[in-house]
């Protein structure tokens, strides 16, 4: 007897980072659009559905792409590596224009060691925040702002890895973000990238 084939589902992983939080959900590939999308993410974390937030997926270069038409979102599902969906939660009318990443090829690669000496300058003030028991647990939910400096009251800071999905802790050396991005990479998916992407990375000690 002829038999229907199953309905293949989409799962996405939802990332909003202030205040930090997780979300996922999955739609059947035939149902997946962005308005359908929206309506639920923004029922999920409590948005409006016309408000001026969007998506974007970080793709395998570390380019965080913005998603705010269905063939974009069909591309992001096509493109995906992974089963699991990627989005982060942004809103643009609250980045700083130099925040913005440039993808022109001339564009110029921020360098760490000047990225770790600015963030040194601001270790104090997050020092004093990180020592609240408040503090330390609502940072410990999202992604790490010290960048390479922690006080030891911040040592339980976590994020995930996201290729693997690996756990990333502060002080385990296997913590590598993208300066100016959403995009954290753990040791194992840090260490098969280009010597010159590598150098892209801060790694969170």
């Amino acid at each position: 007897p002829h038999t229907t084939p199953p309905k293949m589902s989409v799962v996405f992983k939802i990332r909003r980072e202030d205040p930090p939080e997780f979300r996922r959900l999955s739609f059947p590939q035939d149902q997946c659009s962005l308005a359908e999308l929206r309506i639920r993410v923004s029922d999920l974390f409590n948005l409006s559905p016309d408000g001026p937030w969007e998506f974007r997926w970080v793709d395998e270069d570390g380019d965080a792409i913005t998603v705010t038409r269905d063939y974009e979102l069909q591309d992001v599902v096509a493109s995906s590596p992974k089963p699991v969906v990627r989005l982060d939660i942004v809103d643009p009318t609250t980045f700083p224009a130099n925040k913005t990443k440039s993808t022109s090829p001339d564009a110029q690669v921020p360098n760490p060691g000047v990225v770790a000496e600015q963030l040194l300058q601001s270790i104090s003030s997050f020092a004093a925040a990180a020592l609240t028991p408040r503090a330390a647990r609502s940072a410990g939910r999202g992604r790490c702002p010290a960048r390479g400096a922690h006080p030891p009251a911040a040592a339980n800071i976590t994020a995930l890895c996201d290729v693997t999905d690996e756990k990333l802790v502060c002080g385990s050396g296997n913590w590598y973000p993208l300066p100016q991005s959403t995009y954290d990479l753990h040791r194992e998916a840090w260490n098969v990238l280009p010597e010159a992407d590598r150098n892209r990375y801060v790694l969170v000690d």
